[in-house]
C-alpha cells in the first residue's frame, strides 16, 4: 500500500473532522447565544489535547521506525484516552465512547492482522452510532 497517500488521507480526514467540530460547536453556541470558547470548553480541549498530541507524536515515531502495523492501535488508544478525559466536561457518554475506542485499540494491537478493521469500527462505525445516539437523546 501507499504509506504517503494513507498519511495524506488521514491528515485530511483529521483536519476535516476538527474543522467540522469547530463549525458545529460555534453554530450551536450562536443558536443558544452563548460563547463557544468558555472555561469549560477550554478545560475539555486541554484534557483531550494531551493524549491526542502524545499519540500523534508516538505514531510519527512508529512511522519513522517502520512500525506502521501498530498505527491503527495507537490512534484508537490515544483517541479513546482523549475522549475519556474530555468526557469529564461534556456528556458522560463521551467517556464510554473513549473506553470503547481504547479497547478496540488494544484488540487492534493484539490482532494486528485485523487492525484496520478495528480502526474502521472505531473511527467510523462507533462514531456514527455515538452521533446518532447523542442526537436522538439530547438534540430532539
Amino acid at each position: 500500500f501507499n504509506l504517503s497517500g494513507l498519511l495524506i488521507l488521514a491528515g485530511s480526514i483529521l483536519t476535516l473532522a476538527i474543522a467540522t467540530a469547530i463549525l458545529l460547536s460555534n453554530l450551536k453556541a450562536a443558536k443558544r447565544s452563548e460563547p463557544a470558547w468558555n472555561p469549560t470548553s477550554r478545560r475539555m480541549m486541554t484534557n483531550m489535547a494531551m493524549p491526542l498530541i502524545t499519540g500523534g507524536l508516538l505514531s510519527l515515531i512508529f512511522i519513522t521506525k517502520g512500525l506502521i502495523g501498530f498505527l491503527p492501535a495507537l490512534t484508537l488508544i490515544f483517541y479513546g484516552l482523549g475522549l475519556y478525559n474530555a468526557g469529564h466536561f461534556t456528556f458522560r457518554e463521551v467517556r464510554y465512547l473513549g473506553i470503547i475506542e481504547a479497547c478496540l485499540g488494544l484488540i487492534a494491537a493484539y490482532f494486528t492482522e485485523h487492525s484496520l478493521l478495528m480502526w474502521a469500527l472505531g473511527f467510523g462505525l462507533m462514531n456514527m452510532i455515538y452521533g446518532i445516539y447523542i442526537h436522538s437523546k439530547y438534540e430532539r
